[in-house]
């Protein structure tokens, strides 16, 4: 399981200047450390969402990420960051790290262009479309129309099933697992969406979004997806433990079933969560 969290995204208190990229990089990286140090504590693998706003965010962003994680995903905000985080990105050797994120049934072909000339070939597939994606097989409908667009350009294919408020989280999962069976790429969502994107919610305690958001990663998680983008970076420390702990629930019916379960899965990994991450930290 891969969990991501995203940094430098509007209203992030780490950003001073989005337009030229300038953060708190002192803070910014003991978040990441706390962040993948818990991640990693409880059996899950972390990736950096980097959300850049602009081209001139993408040299002091995307650089910062190179230095920090293993896995990288470029969350352009403009074609004009796009282009210029694919460069960067090939400029700095960065490739091999890097998932751009994301396509979708309306990304331009010089996207795709600039993907194949700078030699990214992991992205992230967005199967929504008004038109199509309504409902599970809709999802599935719009990410096999990714899947043959990209053909020669993404090798591997990250599928977000698109959620969009909280019942299409349940449409989102059961169209991961469509696809998942019919074509065997990697899939997932990011439930947050459901939360952030819910007027009414905004007038909830934070404490109260917070655990909305939680529960549906960790339904999400429990449901076998492969990734979850959890949200703002800070999530991953509300959001590792609760995934996890859903899924080493799962796990245990497996157990029960006669299935074997890694020693490395957060069935085994949860008890030994790293407090000290936590320690002298304000969430």
């Amino acid at each position: 399981m891969l969990i991501v969290g995203s940094i430098f995204h509007k209203g992030d208190k780490l950003v001073v200047d989005e337009r030229r990229g300038v953060f708190r990089k002192a803070d910014a990286e003991n978040l990441v450390n706390r962040a993948a140090e818990v991640a990693e504590s409880v059996g899950m693998e972390f990736a950096l969402d980097v959300i850049v706003p602009s081209a001139g965010a993408v040299p002091s962003y995307l650089g910062f990420a190179a230095s920090t994680v293993g896995t990288v995903l470029l969350d352009p905000l403009s074609k004009e960051a796009a282009l210029e985080g694919l460069r960067y990105a090939s400029e700095i050797g960065l490739q091999s790290k890097l998932v751009y994120n994301s396509i979708s049934l309306k990304t331009s072909r010089e996207i795709l262009e600039a993907m194949a000339e700078h030699r990214v070939k992991r992205a992230v597939l967005m199967a929504f479309s008004y038109d199509l994606a309504l409902t599970s097989t809709g999802r599935v409908r719009a990410a096999e129309e990714l899947l043959a667009t990209t053909k020669g350009v993404v090798e591997e294919a990250w599928v977000d099933t698109a959620v969009l408020d909280i019942p299409s989280v349940g449409v989102a999962l059961k169209a991961a697992k469509l696809l998942k069976e019919k074509h065997g790429v990697l899939v997932g969502c990011s439930p947050h969406n459901a939360v952030s994107g819910w007027r009414a919610a905004r007038k909830l305690p934070l404490t109260v979004r917070r655990a909305l958001s939680a529960s549906l990663c960790a339904l999400a998680a429990s449901q076998g997806v492969d990734f979850v983008i959890v949200g703002p970076l800070h999530y991953v420390l509300i959001t590792a433990p609760c995934m996890a702990a859903a899924m080493a629930a799962e796990a245990q019916v497996r157990l029960e079933e006669g299935e074997e379960v890694s020693e490395a899965h957060p069935r085994y990994k949860l008890p030994g969560i790293s407090l000290e991450s936590y320690k002298g930290l304000q969430l």
